[in-house]
């Protein structure tokens, strides 16, 4: 079902849909891409520190993965095959995101930092940072908030662990949030990689 919007201040309604790769807007995914079989990564270790769960994963990129991590089951990252940039050579910067880049071919550790807030609003801290091939699917995050779907909420990007968080979509419509309200998770396309949380802002609901 293709996705429907219907735009009132900063909030937007539309149909769940996944992202496609290969488009600037968010489009579902073909049956192909459907159908791609998922890797779970490797577990390397896991911890915790305060409120703080600290996973330490082997991502495989030459196969489509899957990372799962934090308190809630529902929070992971999904990296299709051959979608991250060589660490050691890529380019990194907010004027980088759509540039070509060659794709990682050795194994990555990722250690992944995750908590919830006050609120109860989940934070992710991803190292190293890394972007994303533009030629490949989209690699694709999704949170789990405890308070379920709230209309004015999305998912931000934080370039600092402790510094502000911006609305990438304000000037990517690829990268908007998608939220289903049957399962209360919050998703959308990420491009790099550092910190991630949920936040008031502009968002789209899943009907």
């Amino acid at each position: 079902m293709k996705p429907r919007k219907e735009r009132s201040g900063l909030i937007v309604v539309t149909g769940i849909a996944l992202l496609a790769a290969c488009s600037d807007a968010p489009t579902a995914p073909s049956n192909a891409v459907r159908s791609t079989p998922v890797t779970a990564a490797s577990v390397l270790s896991n911890g915790s520190s305060a409120d703080t769960t600290i996973q330490v994963v082997l991502v495989d990129p030459t196969k489509k993965t899957t990372v799962n991590f934090g308190a809630s089951s529902a929070n992971k990252v999904v990296f299709p095959t051959s979608s991250i940039c060589d660490v050691a050579l890529s380019t990194y910067g907010t004027d980088q995101w759509n540039q070509p880049c060659a794709p990682q071919l050795l194994p990555v550790t990722l250690t992944v930092k995750s908590w919830y807030d006050a609120d109860g609003h989940p934070h992710s801290d991803f190292q190293p940072h890394m972007r994303f091939n533009p030629a490949a699917e989209a690699v694709i995050l999704t949170l789990k908030d405890r308070n379920g779907v709230q209309p004015n909420l999305e998912i931000l990007y934080c370039a600092d662990i402790s510094g502000p968080c911006v609305d990438e979509s304000a000037t990517d419509s690829s990268l908007i949030t998608y939220r289903d309200s049957t399962t209360g998770n919050y998703y959308r396309r990420v491009k790099h990689f550092s910190g991630y949380n949920i936040a008031s802002g502009y968002s789209e609901e899943a009907l």
